[in-house]
C-alpha cells in the first residue's frame, strides 16, 4: 500500500506533518477528514513498499505489549500527566515497531483535537472493539485511568491463562514430535537393514513383521511424498481454519466436543472469556445488547458466537439472556441459572464476575490435571510403540533360530 505525506490543521488549530497509509490519494484524504483534520497538502511519499512489508510480514502486537501499554498509560494519567505527553513517552519506550508507529499517530491525532477512542478506531486491528469500547466509556464517565487499569488487569488475566495452557501443551507436543521424527528415521534408515535378513531367510513372516516391512519400504522409497503431505498438513490446516468459514467451524466443533479436552478445557476457556468480557463491559457502562455484540468478537469460537448472536436478538426483544443460554448444551446449567438470578436482582455484572473467577480456578485445576495425566500417557504410548517394534522384529528371529 503506498504512503502519502500530509500537512494538516487539527481541531485545536495545531499543524501536523506526518505520513498516512492508503490505497489512493482520495482514500488518504477521506481518512484524514474522518479524523476531523483540515488537509493543507497531500502528496505521494517517496517511501513505498518497504514500510508496508515490514508491518505486514515481520511484526505483530502481542497481548503482552497491550498489557504493558495499558498499565503504563493508566499510571501516567493517574499521576496527572496529560494524555498526549503520556502517549509520546510510551511511544519512545516501546520496542515493537508496529505499536510504536500506531502510538505516534494516536498521539498526533489526540494532540490535534481528536478523541482518544476515535484515534484508536484508526488502529482497530491492533486494539480491537472491546478495548476501544471500554476507552470510549472511560472518556464518557471521566474515569479513563480506572478503565485503563481495569483493561490491563483483564488483559493480563487473558495473557496468563493463554500462557498456562500453551506451557502445559508444549512438553507433550515436543515429546510427540520427537517420537514421530525418531520413528520415521528408524523406519527409513535402520529397520530396512534389520528386515533385509528376515526377507532373505524365506521364512513365513508374522503379520506384524509384514506390516513393519511394508511401512519401512514405503518410508524409504516415498520419503518425498511423506514430506509433502506433512508440509501440506502443517500449512494447509491452519490456512483452512483461519481463512475459511467452514474450516473454522469444523475446527471449533472438534475442539468443543472432543473427548476430555472439549468439555474440560475448550468450553471452560470460552466461558471464562465470555463472562469476563461481559462483566467488564457492563461495569464500564455498556448496554447489554452492545456488550453481547462486542463479546462475540472477543470470543473467537464460532459456536459461542452463534449463541451470543441469538442472545442479542432475544435481549433486544425484551427477553432475559439466561433463557437463551439455557437452550445450549455448550453453556453449563449453572451459568444460565446464576445469570437468571443476576438479571432478576439487577446484579448481573457481579454474577458474571464471580462466574469468570470460578471457571478460572476450574481451568487452572484442569490444566494441572491434564499435564499430570499426559506425561504418563505419553510414556504408555511410547512403550506400546517400542513393544510392537520389538515383537515385529523378534518373532521371526525366534523362528529363524529354531530353523537352525
Amino acid at each position: 500500500m503506498p504512503l502519502f505525506n500530509y500537512k494538516t490543521i487539527g481541531k485545536n488549530g495545531q499543524r501536523a506533518e506526518r505520513v498516512v497509509d492508503a490505497v489512493t490519494i482520495t482514500q488518504a484524504q477521506e481518512i484524514l477528514e474522518d479524523k476531523g483534520l483540515e488537509v493543507i497538502s497531500l502528496e505521494a511519499s517517496e517511501k513505498e513498499s518497504a514500510f508496508e512489508f515490514r508491518i505486514s510480514f515481520l511484526e505483530r502486537v502481542s497481548a503482552k505489549d497491550l498489557v504493558i501499554f495499558s498499565r503504563k498509560l493508566s499510571m501516567m494519567i493517574s499521576s496527572d500527566m496529560s494524555l498526549v505527553q503520556s502517549l509520546k513517552i510510551i511511544e519512545q519506550q516501546t520496542d515493537t515497531p508496529k505499536l510504536r508507529d500506531a502510538l505516534g499517530d494516536i498521539a498526533d491525532d489526540v494532540d490535534g483535537g481528536t478523541k482518544f477512542s476515535e484515534a484508536l478506531e484508526v488502529h482497530r486491528n491492533i486494539f480491537g472493539n472491546f478495548y476501544i469500547s471500554m476507552v470510549r466509556n472511560g472518556e464518557t464517565t471521566g474515569r479513563l485511568d480506572d478503565v485503563l487499569t481495569y483493561l490491563a488487569d483483564q488483559q493480563e488475566k487473558d495473557y496468563d491463562m493463554s500462557s498456562k495452557i500453551k506451557g502445559a501443551m508444549t512438553y507433550p507436543a515436543f515429546i510427540m514430535a520427537a517420537m514421530v521424527i525418531v520413528t520415521y528415521l528408524m523406519m527409513t534408515f535402520i529397520l530396512p537393514k534389520l528386515t533385509a535378513v528376515l526377507t532373505e531367510s524365506n521364512l513365513e513372516l508374522p503379520l506384524p513383521t509384514k506390516i513393519l516391512i511394508a511401512v519401512s519400504n514405503f518410508s524409504a522409497e516415498f520419503w518425498w511424498l511423506i514430506l509433502i503431505v506433512l508440509i501440506g498438513l502443517v500449512v494447509g490446516i491452519p490456512f483452512l481454519i483461519k481463512k475459511t468459514r467452514m474450516g473454522k467451524r469444523v475446527f471449533d466443533i472438534v475442539m468443543s466436543y472432543a473427548p476430555v479436552f472439549g468439555k474440560q478445557l475448550t468450553r471452560k476457556i470460552y466461558i471464562v472469556r465470555l463472562t469476563r468480557s461481559l462483566s467488564t463491559l457492563l461495569k464500564g457502562g455498556v448496554a447489554l445488547p452492545e456488550a453481547l455484540k462486542i463479546t462475540s468478537e472477543v470470543v473467537t469460537n464460532s459456536l459461542y458466537r452463534e449463541i451470543l448472536s441469538a442472545t442479542v436478538e432475544e435481549v433486544e426483544d425484551g427477553n432475559p439472556m439466561a433463557s437463551v443460554f439455557s437452550r445450549y448444551s455448550l453453556m453449563p446449567s449453572m451459568v444460565s441459572r446464576l445469570i437468571l438470578i443476576g438479571e432478576e436482582t439487577g446484579n448481573l455484572e457481579d454474577v458474571l464476575s464471580r462466574l469468570s473467577k470460578f471457571y478460572e480456578r476450574e481451568l487452572d485445576n484442569t490444566v494441572q490435571n491434564l499435564t499430570t495425566l499426559l506425561e504418563p500417557l505419553i510414556l504408555v504410548v511410547m512403550g506400546i510403540g517400542v513393544g510392537l517394534l520389538v515383537v515385529a522384529i523378534m518373532l521371526p528371529m525366534f523362528k529363524l533360530a529354531q530353523a537352525f
